[in-house]
């Protein structure tokens, strides 16, 4: 394709510090709006439960009020975050925010007015429920708000902010209390809920899905192990702080130094999350150091249990409280993972929905467990619930591999010195449609990546196109805009046969440029994969009358298996399809005369390899010929190494797995200098 006049410019960078996030101007504006959306949902349980204290002179009317509110701001969760996945995202946000700020001051006016105790369970509900999907529309609104390579380490850092919040919420409760007592409180609720939606407006927008209005409710399976996970992972850390009040009457001091001592813990998980912020874990480092970290939490967290001295204790405390972040952390970005673009805050709703409801299984357990047992044993009892979880997790990851694992497994195919690399899972095959999709857009992204590290790119032009599996002929393809070393997993597009999204995308696409893939993908049930590029060599060769010649073994991959297109004007045109498909016939490579190079593969890497070889070719052909008179084998040599790459000799290669161990060398490489390809 030749590059249309206006090319839209791509917003932020793929580099992976942290230092590229906090330089992407959305992220800048985004972290203030959500440090004031979430210390609003910290602060109203405890207000609320002053309120109810104040109104109506008890302490258990207090409580009780404060638990309406946290039961509706986290049960409905997934229902209210699939309505707003079936509108505009940050619209949703902001009018949530609104109903909040304005069931708060109902509330106010309800205490003024002395109502019914009935009145405030009413609008301690409706406040609830208009934050209920607060959690997971602002973890889904990271798509548009991340700079592209930096989604993961978004998620670790709004982990992040999740725990300030936590901490600053009801200090700023308790300081406006002791202003002007629970109404000052209740009214800063509100305050910080309105000024939360004002700067939500200049928030990126993140189209709808159609999709979330006709799947089912309950998400996929896997998200469902992943919130059962944090439900665990949420109740043990529930357990050690529930009690620490009664650890503190243990050691004879009040619940003054519990407060203190609850202090250091979230001090501890804010450190952790500053350093899992800067260095976040790959997406293949993160399933192996689930179970790692699940050991770690349960050894740190035994001396809480041992600990003779409030020292030791609070520093039992604090080392445990590091790993909290980076376990959810890790947990939230598996959950970003499996959701892709559909049905995000109702998906993430689920992960905030467990995390509130094992928290709170954590103080249930250790209240009921107080009068039956010793404070110090009730402290085993979250180490203990992390080291089965550690166990659970481990014996899975044994059972089926690591998922690097099963992304190579290969099966033997036809081609061009590639017949080793992994293909796209059968029918008969267990994998899932989701885990098949995730697979893909690692690979193809890994493959973006790899195009622009060996020199292959024209700018934002070209394309990488891979098809999915299923009845519904949908392809992954680059954004429109986005540099080759830009693309991530998430940031990849689904469209159909004719280039349009199928999903709502923050990103354009150029239905254009599919011009070519969709006749190759529509004609050849093998070429999942299609690659095209605009290299110097590939298109001096292209140029040349004579082509692709068997200057040398790597020319002679292709010898007698790459097909030759006349060029027929910029590729726009539906009829030139059909003669392209022909001139292509059943051939793993296509040179575009006067344009560029093709090649077509059943998985991403099988494409990538033959694309590399014949550059190579090409580049070798070039600086042969312009180095002086050619030399070339024999047609008998030519067709006998034609057939050794094919497989009709295969037992005189010398190394039948060599192409799997290339492409396992060359994710290596990608894990080094570009880790967040798979985010």
């Amino acid at each position: 394709m030749t590059p249309p006049p206006a090319v839209p410019a791509a917003d932020g960078t793929a580099a992976a510090g942290a230092a590229a996030l906090l330089a992407h101007r959305p992220w800048r504006r985004w972290v203030p709006t959500s440090a004031l959306s979430r210390v609003p949902m910290a602060m109203a349980p405890l207000a609320v439960l002053l309120l109810g204290e104040h109104a109506t002179g008890s302490l258990t009317s207090g409580v009780f009020l404060a638990g309406v509110f946290s039961l509706f701001s986290g049960a409905p969760g997934p229902f209210v975050g699939r309505l707003l996945d079936r509108f505009e995202m940050r619209r949703g946000l902001l009018w949530s925010l609104v109903a909040a700020a304005g069931s708060t001051i109902l509330l106010l006016a309800t205490a003024a007015l002395g109502a019914p105790l009935w009145l405030y369970v009413l609008l301690c509900a409706l406040q609830g429920l208009s934050m209920a999907g607060l959690l997971g529309g602002m973890r889904a609104l990271l798509l548009v708000v991340a700079p592209p390579g930096n989604l993961r380490r978004a998620h670790f850092a709004e982990s992040l902010m999740v725990e300030l919040s936590a901490v600053l919420g009801p200090l700023l409760v308790g300081a406006l209390a002791l202003l002007g007592g629970a109404d000052a409180a209740l009214a800063g609720t509100a305050l910080l809920c309105a000024a939360a939606g004002w700067a939500m407006r200049s928030a990126p927008a993140l189209p709808p899905a159609p999709a979330a209005a006709a799947t089912p409710l309950l998400p996929a399976v896997p998200v469902l192990r992943i919130s059962l996970l944090v439900l665990c992972v949420s109740t043990g850390y529930g357990v050690l702080t529930a009690n620490i009040p009664q650890r503190m009457a243990d050691y004879g001091l009040t619940s003054t130094h519990a407060t203190w001592v609850t202090a250091v813990f979230s001090t501890g998980a804010c450190l952790g999350g500053v350093l899992a912020s800067l260095r976040p874990l790959s997406a293949d480092r993160a399933a192996a150091g689930t179970p790692l970290l699940l050991l770690a939490s349960a050894a740190i967290s035994l001396p809480a249990g041992l600990a003779q001295t409030v020292g030791g204790y609070a520093a039992a405390l604090f080392a445990s409280a590091l790993l909290l972040v980076p376990l959810n952390g890790i947990l939230v970005t598996r959950v970003e993972a499996e959701l892709g673009l559909r049905r995000r805050a109702e998906g993430f709703s689920y992960f905030g929905a467990a995390a509130t409801a094992g928290g709170s299984l954590g103080y249930l357990a250790a209240s009921a467990l107080a009068p039956l047992t010793t404070a110090d044993r009730i402290a085993f009892l979250a180490p203990a619930l992390h080291l089965a979880l550690a166990g659970v997790l481990g014996a899975a990851l044994i059972s089926r591999g690591t998922p690097r694992a099963r992304s190579t497994a290969t099966e033997p195919t036809e081609g061009v010195s590639v017949s080793t690399l992994p293909s796209a899972p059968s029918p008969t095959e267990s994998t899932s449609p989701r885990d098949e999709e995730s697979r893909l857009r690692r690979e193809l992204a890994a493959v973006y990546r790899l195009v622009a590290h060996f020199r292959m790119t024209d700018l934002v032009f070209t394309h990488i196109s891979v098809r999915l599996p299923g009845p519904d002929h949908h392809f992954l393809i680059n954004p429109y805009g986005l540099l080759f070393e830009e693309i991530t997993a998430s940031s990849l597009v689904r469209i159909d046969l004719e280039g349009r999204p199928v999903e709502p995308t923050p990103h354009p696409v150029n239905p254009a440029g599919f011009v070519i893939h969709s006749a190759v993908h529509a004609a050849r049930a093998d070429a999942h994969c299609v690659l095209h590029t605009h290299t110097r060599a590939g298109c001096a060769v292209a140029a040349l009358e004579e082509g692709l010649l068997p200057v040398n073994q790597m020319s002679l991959e292709f010898h007698g298996r790459v097909g030759y297109h006349d060029y027929e004007g910029i590729a726009l045109n539906l009829d030139e399809q059909r003669r392209l498909v022909a001139d292509l016939g059943d051939h793993p490579a296509l040179v575009l005369r006067n344009h560029g190079l093709l090649t077509v593969g059943r998985t991403p890497a099988e494409a990538f390899l033959r694309m590399y070889y014949l550059e190579r070719a090409c580049q070798i052909q070039v600086t042969a010929q312009a180095a002086g008179r050619l030399r070339l084998p024999s047609e008998e040599v030519c067709a006998y190494t034609a057939r050794q790459f094919s497989g009709e000799a295969a037992s005189d290669l010398t190394d039948d797995n060599g192409s799997e161990l290339a492409w396992r060398a060359l994710l290596r490489l990608l894990d080094r200098i570009a880790p967040d390809y798979g985010d």
